[in-house]
C-alpha cells in the first residue's frame, strides 16, 4: 500500500491524514499503520508516536475506544498531546471525570511548554468533558477561554471552534437565540479560516437550532449546503450523518416522503463504509415512516445497538398491538436505562390493556400511571424549548390515563394527573435557581450521556461491558448523591418533584368562599374538576373539544383584534362558553367569593371573568384569579397573612421611554392616592436604573409598552427605557430580577399583552414551535407571588380608570382579586367602556390573598 501513497505524492502519514479527513477510516488505518512500521525501521521515535496517535484517532472514529487506548499505551513519554488523546478515549468510555482531569493537566502542561496548539485543543476538550458531566457553567468558561486564546493568536479556526461549542452550550441551556448567534459567527470564522469541514459541521449544528426554533426552510438550506461540502470532499461518513439529520428535519416539517428518501440514502451511505449499526439505525428511521411490521421483523434479525433494538421492538408492538415485543422492549429499556422507550412501552401496554374487554383493567391503569410518572421524570430534564413542545407531543398519554381514572370513579387521581398535565404545559420550571436542583440536573445529564455511549457500542464488545459497569456505578453514585442532596437542602423534593400536594391538605387551606376549577378538554367531552374546602367534584359536559376550542378562539381573536362594534355577538360567545364552563358548577359557586382557575392549553388565553350566565358577566358575581397549579394554593406557614400595602411600599413607573403620556397620567393618578409612594416617570435608563428602585418595595406597577414577537416569542420584551439603547427588559432577563424583587408580593404589568401565552407559528406544517407562557410568567420565576397582567392590547382611558379603581380598592383592604373585580364592575356599568375589551383584559395570576 506504500505505492498508493507515493502515487498520490504523499507519505503514508500524509495519506493517512488525508483518508481520515475524508472519513475513509479503513484506508486511514492502513496508511498510518504503514507509517508506524516505517518509523520503527528508521528508528524515528517521534514519527512513530505521531503515527500511533493517528492509529488511535482512527480506532476512536471507528467506535473502538478500547483499541485506541491500547495503541496509546505504546506511545512513549507523557506529552500534553498524549494526555489529550487519553482524555478523548476516557470520554468515549463515558468517564467524564477522568477525561476532565486529563484535559486540565494537558492544558496546564501545554501552557508551561509553550505549546499553544495543544493548549487550545485541551481547552476545547475540557469544555466538552464538562458538558458531558452536565457542568454547563464550567463548559462555557472553558470555551470562552479558548475563544480568548484564538483572538490573541489571530486564529479564526480556533475562534470558530470555540464559538461552535459556545453555541452548543447555549442550545443545551435552551437559549436558542444565543445558540443561533454563536453558530452563525462560527460559520463565518470557519469560512475565513478556509476550513470547509468545520464550516459544514457548524452549519449542521446551526440547522438543528433553527429546526428547534421552527425555521425549517432555513435549516434545510444549511443542511443542503453542508451536504454539498461533504460531497465535494468525498466524506462519506459526514454525508450519511447529514442525510439522516435532513430526514429528521423533513419529517418534522411534515414531508414524510422526502424524509423517507433521505433516510434511505443515509442507510446506503453508512453501508458503503461498513458502519452497519448506524446503517440499521437509519433503516429504523425509515421503517417508522413505512409502518411495515415485516420491515421491523427483518431489522430485528440484523446488527442493532441496544437502543435501536428496543425502539424496533417498541414500534413493532405498537404497530401490531402485540404485547410480546412491547414487553421485550420494556425489558431492554429497564436494563439499559432507555427512559424514552420505557414510558412509550408502558403507554402502549396500558392502552392495549384498556382496549381488551377481557383484560386486567387495574393492571392497565397501573401501567399507564407508570408511563406518565416516567414522562414526568423525563420532562423535568428538558430545556425550555423542548418543555414548551412537550405537552403537545405527549398530551394523549396524560389524557388517556385521566379518562381511565374518571371512568373508574377515581376523581382524586384524575385531578392529580390533570395537575401534572397542567405543570407539563407550563414546563414546571422552578421559581428560583437552586444549587440542589443544578447538581441534580447535572447528575441526570451525565447519566443520559453514559446511556448514549452505551447504546452506540457494539452489544458484545468489551467496550459495551465496560460502559455497562460504568452505568451501574453511576446509578449507585446517583442514588447516594440524591440522598445527600435531600439531607442538605430542605427544598430538594419540592424542586425535583412536580407532583401536586395532597388534595386534602390543599382543601384544608382553602377559605370557605373559594372555589377551584380545573377545566380539562378530552376529545369528546369537557371535564370540570372542582375543589372546595369540603368537597371534590367532577362534572362532565358532552361537547367535542373542537367546538370548545373553536368558540374560545373566535372570542379571544376578536378581542385581540379590537372587534368591539357588536357587543351582542361578543356576549353570545361568552354565553356559550359560560353554558359549558360555568353553568355545570353553578351549585358549587353559590355563596362563593372567589373562583380560582387552574387553566391548561387554550384555557390559558381565556379571561374567565367575561364568561356569562343568566345574562350577567361572571365577574359581577365572583372575583376571579388564575394559578399555575392547584398545589400552589397551600399556605406556606401558619403565620402567613393577607396582602397589605402602604404608600412607601409602592413603586410606580410610567412612560419609561417618553412615548406614552397616558401611562404617565395613569401612574400620577395612582400616586396622588398613595402618599409616600415612589413615582418614576419619563425616560428610564434601562435595567440598571430600574433595579435601583425595586428593593424594599412590596408592589411594583409598570405602565409601559409590552412587545410580543409572535415569530420568536422568547425575544419578547417590556420597554423600560429607550428600546434601541438598552431599554428593553427581555423575556429571558426577567427571572434575573429575583435578587431585586425579594420583597415584592405584587407586580402589575399595565402593558399590552403582558400576560398572553404565545406560540410561534408552525413552520411548514411542523409541530416544532417556540412557546412561552407570557412575560408575566417570568416574574413568577423571579419569585413574585402575585401578578396582574393583560391578555390583549389595552385602551388608555379604560386602563387608567381600571387601575385607579384597583388601587383604591386595595387601599380599602380588599384582596387583589376582589380589588380588580370591583374596578371591572365599575367599568361594566359605563356605557362607553362596558364592552369586555375595555375591562376584561387584565387578570390576576398567582396568590390573590
Amino acid at each position: 500500500m506504500i505505492w498508493l501513497a507515493l502515487l498520490l505524492g504523499m507519505t503514508p502519514f500524509e495519506a493517512g491524514q488525508d483518508a481520515f479527513e475524508r472519513g475513509d477510516h479503513a484506508q486511514a488505518l492502513v496508511q498510518w499503520s504503514l507509517a508506524v512500521e516505517a518509523a520503527r525501521e528508521s528508528g524515528d521515535a517521534a514519527a512513530e508516536d505521531r503515527a500511533l496517535m493517528g492509529v488511535a484517532a482512527t480506532y476512536r472514529a471507528m467506535g473502538d475506544a478500547l483499541a485506541a487506548g491500547e495503541v496509546l499505551d505504546e506511545v512513549g513519554g507523557n506529552t500534553p498531546a498524549l494526555s489529550v488523546a487519553r482524555g478523548l478515549v476516557a470520554l468515549d468510555l463515558a468517564d467524564a471525570r477522568k477525561a476532565e482531569k486529563l484535559f486540565a493537566k494537558a492544558f496546564s502542561d501545554a501552557q508551561a511548554a509553550g505549546d499553544v496548539h495543544t493548549a487550545v485543543n485541551a481547552s476545547l476538550d475540557l469544555g466538552l468533558a464538562r458538558m458531558a458531566r452536565g457542568d454547563l457553567v464550567g463548559a462555557d468558561k472553558a470555551f470562552r477561554g479558548t475563544r480568548t486564546l484564538g483572538e490573541a493568536l489571530g486564529d479564526p479556526g480556533v475562534q470558530a471552534d470555540a464559538w461552535t461549542n459556545l453555541g452548543l452550550v447555549a442550545r443545551r441551556k435552551g437559549l436558542h437565540g444565543d445558540a443561533r448567534g454563536a453558530l452563525i459567527r462560527a460559520v463565518e470564522l470557519f469560512r475565513e479560516a478556509g476550513d470547509a469541514t468545520g464550516e459544514a459541521d457548524a452549519k449542521v449544528n446551526l440547522a438543528l437550532v433553527l429546526r428547534e426554533l421552527g425555521r425549517m426552510a432555513e435549516a434545510e438550506d444549511l443542511l443542503d449546503a453542508a451536504l454539498d461540502q461533504a460531497r465535494s470532499r468525498k466524506d462519506l461518513l459526514r454525508q450519511a450523518r447529514i442525510l439522516q439529520d435532513l430526514g429528521v428535519l423533513q419529517l418534522a416539517a411534515g414531508e414524510p416522503a422526502r424524509a423517507l428518501a433521505s433516510f434511505r440514502l443515509a442507510e446506503d451511505g453508512y453501508r458503503k463504509i461498513g458502519r452497519t449499526a448506524e446503517a440499521n439505525g437509519a433503516a429504523l428511521d425509515a421503517a417508522a415512516l413505512e409502518r411495515d411490521a415485516a420491515v421491523y421483523r427483518a431489522l430485528l434479525e440484523t446488527e442493532l445497538s441496544d437502543a435501536d433494538r428496543a425502539t424496533a421492538l417498541l414500534n413493532l408492538g405498537t404497530l401490531t398491538s402485540d404485547l410480546e415485543p412491547l414487553v421485550e422492549a420494556r425489558g431492554l429499556a429497564e436494563r439499559y436505562a432507555l427512559h424514552d422507550v420505557a414510558w412509550r412501552a408502558d403507554a402502549a401496554i396500558g392502552r392495549i390493556g384498556l382496549e381488551d374487554p377481557d383484560g386486567d383493567r387495574q393492571a392497565a391503569v397501573a401501567t399507564l400511571r407508570s408511563a406518565v410518572d416516567q414522562l414526568e421524570r423525563s420532562r423535568r430534564s428538558l430545556d425550555d424549548a423542548s418543555s414548551a413542545r412537550f405537552v403537545g407531543d405527549h398530551e394523549d398519554t396524560y389524557t388517556l390515563l385521566i379518562d381511565a381514572l374518571l371512568v373508574d370513579g377515581d376523581s382524586a387521581g384524575a385531578f392529580l394527573y390533570a395537575e401534572k398535565l397542567q405543570l407539563a404545559s407550563l414546563g414546571a420550571a422552578p421559581v428560583q435557581d437552586s444549587p440542589a436542583l443544578a447538581r441534580y440536573q447535572a447528575l441526570q445529564d451525565e447519566q443520559r450521556w453514559i446511556v448514549e455511549k452505551l447504546s452506540a457500542a457494539a452489544p458484545d464488545s468489551a467496550q459495551h461491558q465496560l460502559l455497562q459497569e460504568q452505568l451501574a456505578q453511576h446509578h449507585m453514585a446517583f442514588a447516594s448523591e440524591v440522598d445527600d442532596l435531600r439531607a442538605t437542602y430542605a427544598d430538594f423534593d419540592q424542586l425535583v418533584r412536580v407532583d401536586p400536594e395532597d388534595l386534602e391538605a390543599v382543601q384544608k387551606d382553602l377559605e370557605p368562599g373559594v372555589v377551584v376549577l380545573q377545566p380539562l378538554l378530552l376529545p369528546d367531552r369537557l371535564v370540570l374538576l372542582v375543589v372546595k374546602r369540603d368537597a371534590l367534584k367532577v362534572h362532565t359536559v358532552d361537547v367535542p373539544a373542537a367546538d370548545v376550542e373553536r368558540t374560545m378562539s373566535r372570542l379571544t381573536r376578536s378581542l385581540r383584534a379590537q372587534m368591539i362594534d357588536d357587543t351582542e355577538w361578543t356576549a353570545s360567545l361568552c354565553d356559550q362558553l359560560g353554558a359549558w364552563l360555568i353553568e355545570p358548577i353553578a351549585g358549587e359557586l353559590e355563596g362563593a367569593t372567589t373562583l380560582v382557575v387552574s387553566p391548561t392549553g387554550s384555557f390559558q388565553q381565556l379571561p374567565f371573568a367575561l364568561l356569562r350566565r343568566d345574562g350577567k358577566w361572571l365577574v359581577e358575581d365572583v372575583a376571579v384569579a388564575s394559578v399555575t397549579h392547584v398545589g400552589s394554593l397551600r399556605k406556606r406557614s401558619a403565620t402567613e397573612t393577607g396582602f397589605h400595602l402602604a404608600g412607601e411600599d409602592l413603586l410606580l413607573i410610567g412612560n419609561p421611554d417618553g412615548s406614552l403620556p397616558a401611562a404617565e397620567d395613569e401612574v400620577r393618578g395612582i400616586a396622588s392616592d398613595w402618599p409616600g409612594s415612589t413615582l418614576v416617570v419619563g425616560a428610564l435608563g434601562g435595567r440598571e436604573e430600574l433595579v435601583q428602585y425595586t428593593p424594599d418595595k412590596t408592589a411594583v406597577h409598570l405602565a409601559t409598552h409590552g412587545v410580543i414577537d409572535p415569530d420568536r416569542p422568547d425575544q419578547s420584551f417590556l420597554v423600560i427605557g429607550d428600546a434601541d439603547n438598552g431599554g428593553r427588559l427581555s423575556y429571558r432577563e426577567i427571572p434575573g430580577l429575583a435578587p431585586y424583587l425579594s420583597d415584592a408580593r405584587l407586580v402589575v404589568l399595565s402593558a399590552c399583552e403582558s400576560g398572553l401565552p404565545v406560540k410561534a407559528p408552525e413552520a411548514e406544517g411542523t409541530e416544532v414551535a417556540m412557546r412561552i407562557n407570557g412575560l408575566s410568567a417570568q416574574f413568577r420565576r423571579a419569585g413574585v407571588e402575585t401578578l396582574v397582567a393583560s391578555m390583549w392590547k389595552v385602551d388608555d382611558e379604560g386602563t387608567m380608570r381600571l387601575m385607579k379603581g384597583f388601587y383604591e380598592n386595595l387601599g380599602e383592604g380588599d384582596d387583589v382579586a376582589e380589588a380588580l373585580r370591583q374596578s371591572q364592575v365599575a367599568l361594566i356599568s359605563d356605557d362607553e367602556l362596558g364592552h369586555p375589551w375595555f375591562w376584561a383584559s387584565f387578570v390576576v395570576m398567582g396568590d390573590w390573598r
